[in-house]
């Protein structure tokens, strides 16, 4: 285990390492000065009056020499009782587990690539993090509560506004950060903080208030969502057209391994007559997501693909995975 590791696990004895090295300075200094000792003898005598072991002096000790004696184990012991209850503490109370097990997750997360990272672990967080697993995607939670109940793969107590919390969790492998805290400020710092850090990384942001919605976007992010504009929408929708609400609810929240949805990069130029898709795959290409950032849907038979070009498409993950192959 590295210098640095062994620290943070140790780091709710460091007091106590700390006093015994003053205490056995005090006794070096002491017993040299007093009894005229060695450094090497002043260590050793030093050393078994902390241990409170017993011991025989290496000189007859003087009138001076002895008072310090009196005091020096004095001051030992209390620095053993505290010692006692300090260490008690630190393993009966779980704090030596907490800390081995965060510099695991550290460990781990450092090891992460193309995983997601979701600032907040509230309702929007939480859901979010429910699709992502389904989709065999790791996800990696940051939220500044430490009771919280999460059901991410990793998760660190931190502030998402905090760089370092960031670097923590691995952002510059991170494919995706979700960024679903409750403050917009909050959401605005976070998002100019991963954007900085990651410039590749691909940002999504709630907002609470419409004025936001464009400074989150100049921050940096790649979507902005208004969960409550959206929930109030789509319960007016319902009333018109209720059974397609309800089969498109089905797409996007199926966790099922005979059906997903996919974005699949283009690596060649071709059309989809030729591609023959379905045909072949069994994956059926229900839209285009163009270099402008604007989508055909349902596109053409004679629709010709390229690499700036990404196909969005659904089938299981057998089909998709035969689909990627196909054009890469």
């Amino acid at each position: 285990m590295k210098i640095k590791s062994f620290i943070i696990v140790f780091s709710g004895i460091r007091n106590i390492l700390l006093l015994v090295a003053v205490s056995i300075l005090i006794g070096v200094v002491g017993f040299m000065l007093i009894q005229d000792l060695r450094f090497i003898d002043a260590l050793y005598l030093s050393v078994i009056t902390l241990s409170t072991i017993g011991f025989e002096t290496v000189v007859p000790l003087s009138t001076t020499g002895k008072l310090f004696m009196v005091v020096y184990i004095l001051f030992n012991i209390t620095i053993f009782t505290y010692a006692i209850t300090v260490l008690s503490k630190y393993l009966f109370n779980g704090d030596f587990n907490k800390n081995l097990n965060a510099l695991f997750m550290k460990e781990k997360i450092n090891e992460l690539k193309n995983h997601v990272i979701i600032c907040g672990g509230g309702r929007n967080g939480t859901q979010a993090i429910e699709v992502l697993k389904s989709n065999g995607i790791k996800t990696v939670l940051i939220d500044k509560n430490k009771d919280i109940s999460s059901i991410a793969d990793f998760y660190i107590h931190g502030d998402s506004t905090n760089d370092n919390d960031l670097v923590q969790a691995n952002i510059k492998q991170a494919q995706s950060i979700i960024v679903a805290l409750p403050n917009d400020s909050e959401n605005l710092f976070t998002v100019l903080s991963a954007r900085q850090l990651n410039p590749s990384i691909k940002i999504i942001s709630r907002a609470s208030l419409d004025t936001t919605r464009n400074k989150l976007k100049l921050a940096g992010a790649d979507n902005v969502i208004l969960p409550e504009h959206i929930g109030g929408a789509y319960m007016a929708s319902l009333v018109f057209t209720s059974d397609i609400k309800e089969f498109l609810d089905i797409l996007s929240n199926s966790s099922s391994a005979a059906f997903k949805i996919k974005e699949i990069q283009i690596n060649k130029e071709i059309s989809l007559l030729d591609l023959k898709a379905w045909e072949t795959t069994g994956a059926t290409i229900i839209g285009i997501k163009k270099a402008d950032q604007s989508y055909v849907l349902n596109p053409a038979p004679d629709f010709i693909i390229n690499n700036s070009h990404k196909i969005i498409a659904i089938g299981s993950e057998q089909q998709l995975l035969a689909l990627e192959n196909k054009t890469s």
